[in-house]
């Protein structure tokens, strides 16, 4: 990556940003997945931002992107959410409501780090591999991955077992 100016500054700011769908839901497949990966690319565009690399799972999205300094990532990153919650279920509503649990699209909570650890091609092609069959989550009716919901059960059973009589 090349770094580029501003009128008193000169930067080369990479980050690696994931979003993840409210409780983990299996919404992000297909023509959603393309619509979202469409409206990133223009909101961080807009915010004088480049995609390097996108990709998304079922449940979650990475972003590879060069921002500017001008904009604070994290209100970059609440755009991102906002506006992309409203365009997909305004836009894609019958496809995506049977999954969501009320109306609400993204978890608070996001991931972001920058890219200056590693090399920006080995996060390319960690972002890439998202799509492989090897970082498929194993889905059942809930939207949890299995694992999680055995051990959820099992930390269930274990409470009532120790509450008092």
């Amino acid at each position: 990556m090349a770094e580029k100016k501003r009128s008193h500054a000169v930067y080369d700011l990479n980050y690696h940003i994931v979003l993840v769908t409210k409780y983990r839901r299996p919404v992000l497949a297909g023509e959603v997945a393309e619509h979202l990966k469409r409206e990133c690319i223009r909101l961080i565009d807009e915010k004088e931002g480049t995609v390097r690399e996108i990709e998304t799972d079922m449940d979650h999205v990475h972003i590879l992107a060069e921002l500017s300094p001008k904009y604070p990532v994290t209100g970059l990153i609440n755009s991102l959410k906002g506006v992309t919650s409203r365009i997909l279920r305004r836009d894609h509503w019958d496809e995506i409501r049977k999954d969501l649990w009320g109306d609400s699209l993204w978890s608070e909570s996001y991931y972001v780090a920058t890219a200056g650890g590693v090399t920006i091609d080995t996060i390319r092609q960690y972002v890439q591999s998202q799509k492989t069959d090897a970082h498929k989550r194993k889905y059942v009716k809930s939207g949890k991955p299995r694992k999680a919901c055995r051990k959820k059960r099992a930390v269930s059973r274990k409470q009532a077992n120790s509450s008092p009589a």
